[in-house]
């Protein structure tokens, strides 16, 4: 088993692309002998030691995602589309077809808002829709009403 952690949302480092394995030893090694050539650069290693200290700052971007996760699940309820329950930064979006969440993918990328949806089944009907700040969410809200409101 491995654990893998990243410092990108609760830690507001995603752009350095860091983060971090847990594994027994010999995993480790196994991993360690795939690594890239070039590692993680010194300030990110620093940036990230640097947040682990961050303790009121993690604890507010959680909070903030917790929020906009039940805004996300409270859409899906008074639009009738299930959400799979979340621990993330994301909420999944049921649309129950590939067809109608294509849909929903492009009518959403015309109002310019990116989403991601799996390709592979049973999940190629759901759109992986991320947390935002509140006035990102509350675009969200409105673009997928109007998008949901013409499939």
């Amino acid at each position: 088993m491995i654990r893998l952690r990243t410092f990108s949302k609760e830690y507001g480092l995603a752009g350095l692309r860091i983060g971090y394995a847990i594994a027994a030893r010999g995993t480790i090694a196994a991993l360690d002998a795939l690594r890239l050539l070039y590692g993680v650069s010194r300030p990110a290693q620093a940036a990230a030691l640097a947040s682990l200290g961050a303790d009121d700052f993690v604890r507010d971007v959680v909070a903030r995602i917790a929020e906009g996760r039940a805004d996300y699940e409270r859409l899906g309820r008074e639009l009738a589309i299930p959400t799979f329950p979340s621990t993330t930064n994301f909420v999944l979006f049921d649309f129950g077809s590939r067809e109608r969440a294509e849909c929903v993918v492009v009518g959403l990328l015309e109002r310019g808002i990116h989403v991601r949806k799996p390709s592979a089944p049973p999940l190629d009907g759901c759109v992986r829709i991320s947390v935002g700040n509140a006035s990102e969410r509350r675009l969200l809200e409105t673009s997928l009403r109007s998008v949901v409101a013409v499939l």
